[in-house]
């Protein structure tokens, strides 16, 4: 019986490796939290962008208001006013709208009033065979477009839009 006592014992096994999966709790609160950060700065960069558009379109009135007004110009400025409108607007309820209508229920959201005679001329002026528009009345144009591109984008969240289109 002299048999080594060394020689009965079993070798140490080692622990298993231990799994990256499932994954521990402090690793699914960050996998929350980064998702959650993506969410807000898409909404947050998709809202900058819609206001890009506005300030696109206010700087090119006013490289507008530099230039001398023609019947060209005038149409220029009612396809841009028609170009805010369809894209902060539901396309199929402006596309067939009346330039007179979208000014009017603006007018009403942005308790802003044009004048008669820039009335007049984003709706009858351009189809004139002769137009004449003295620099005054350009400007005063002009500054009403810009109040009706900062007010176009207001149409969207107001009930009103929705009810008389």
């Amino acid at each position: 019986m002299n048999a080594d006592p060394l020689a009965q014992l079993r070798d140490i096994h080692l622990p298993q490796e231990i799994s990256w999966w499932p994954l521990a709790p402090g690793w699914w609160i960050l996998i929350g939290l980064l998702v959650i950060g993506a969410v807000v700065a898409f909404r947050t960069l998709y809202r900058r962008r819609k206001h890009d558009v506005s300030r696109q379109v206010l700087k090119q009135l006013l490289h507008m208001n530099q230039l001398t007004p023609n019947r060209q110009r005038l149409a220029d400025l009612i396809q841009l006013l028609r170009r805010v409108s369809l894209y902060y607007l539901p396309r199929d309820k402006v596309a067939a709208l009346p330039l007179i209508t979208l000014i009017k229920q603006t007018q009403e959201v942005a308790n802003y009033q044009l004048t008669e005679r820039s009335i007049e001329l984003l709706t009858e002026a351009h189809y004139q065979p002769e137009c004449v528009i003295a620099t005054a009345e350009w400007h005063q144009l002009l500054d009403d477009s810009q109040q009706l591109v900062k007010s176009i984008p207001r149409l969207r969240r107001h009930e009103q839009w929705s009810q008389n289109v």
